[in-house]
């Protein structure tokens, strides 16, 4: 996962890492430079990453679940 300076997991870079491969469709590369992470498969680790935590914690899940709806729906109005 993406971790901070301090070493713990940063949720919510990680969260809209997955979401801009999920929901937008962006390339490895181009989320790479969206997040100033230096490798693209870095990025594609973090997915598979919180794909995986997403499957196996309720509360992330609806969080994420929860940002994906309000993404969408801001979408349509546009």
């Amino acid at each position: 996962m993406g971790y901070s300076v301090r070493g713990s997991v940063n949720e919510p870079r990680n969260i809209a890492i997955y979401l801009a491969r999920r929901l937008r469709g962006d390339s490895l590369d181009a989320i790479a430079k969206a997040f100033n992470i230096r490798a693209y498969s870095t990025v594609s680790s973090v997915v598979n990453r919180t794909q995986i935590l997403l499957s196996k914690g309720r509360k992330l899940r609806k969080s994420c679940e929860q940002i994906s709806r309000n993404l969408t729906k801001g979408q349509a109005k546009i």
